[in-house]
């Protein structure tokens, strides 16, 4: 019966060992593939990309505890990369769109003051 339950013991290790590997190898290809490519994104990307992270973010918690300090450490890393990437993506909408309403303003006083 001992043995059953180290067994079974080890095999649960196994599998949390695996899976959070399984998450770091996902989660690394998702996170630098969005680097590599968040210039060309349009509005749809960034929708796709920000709900996919919600969901490896919420996953990371499930697995975080089975990974190393190391491979933690490199998701922690690519979280950096990706959030910088998403404040500056929603700080260029914001500033295009004031941009768009100042230039608009000043067409508008322009007419004016034919």
């Amino acid at each position: 019966m001992k043995s059953i339950l180290i067994t079974v013991a080890l095999l649960v290790a196994m599998v949390a060992g695996i899976r959070s590997e399984y998450f770091l190898l996902r989660y690394t290809i998702f996170a630098e593939r969005v680097i590599e490519n968040h210039e060309s994104y349009d509005e749809e990307d960034w929708k796709q990309t920000i709900e996919k992270y919600g969901k490896y973010r919420e996953e990371y918690q499930e697995v975080a505890a089975d990974m190393s300090e190391e491979d933690r450490d490199k998701v922690d890393s690519l979280n950096y990369k990706l959030n910088a990437l998403i404040i500056r993506n929603k700080t260029k909408k914001v500033t295009d769109a004031v941009g768009s309403a100042v230039n608009e303003a000043v067409g508008t006083v322009k007419e004016l003051l034919k």
